[in-house]
């Protein structure tokens, strides 16, 4: 399905040879950052009403996030027997799994057409491996 304006095109489904990323690691960095903000305003927000997620939160939600990535039922990630906390887990996730349609990234087809491509899913899964190694860094210390 292709959506065409002026001399945009976006692009739900593009051919594998032009869902290549021009650099892939800065991207990663970019798009992890960017996933970064949003746990950070997240977890602030917690603290604020007296219910704080803490890093076994944020792991869950991103382990929701990678089961909804292969197909899974993301649920059992984010239940923890307690409402708020739960809802929380939930708000997170829900505002996390829209990021991949949120993301773009450009592809020049020709000198007059750039496609505007969604993030591919190997890709978004690599991110969020990218996101969870980090935090599980912090984890160790």
């Amino acid at each position: 399905m292709n959506i065409r304006s002026g001399t945009a095109e976006i692009s739900a489904e593009a051919p594998a040879q032009l869902r290549t990323i021009p650099d892939r690691a800065r991207e990663i960095t970019r798009i992890v950052k960017r996933l970064q903000r949003i746990i950070a305003t997240h977890v602030e927000g917690a603290v604020k009403i007296r219910c704080p997620l803490g890093l076994p939160d944020v792991l869950a939600v991103i382990a929701a996030l990678e089961a909804e990535a292969d197909g899974l039922s993301p649920a059992s990630h984010l239940s923890t027997g307690e409402e708020v906390s739960t809802y929380l887990r939930g708000g997170m996730y829900e505002e996390l799994v829209a990021e991949p349609s949120n993301i773009f990234h450009t592809t020049q087809v020709s000198d007059e057409v750039v496609r505007y491509e969604a993030l591919p899913k190997d890709f978004w899964k690599e991110c969020l491996t990218r996101l969870r190694n980090g935090l599980n860094i912090l984890q160790k210390r």
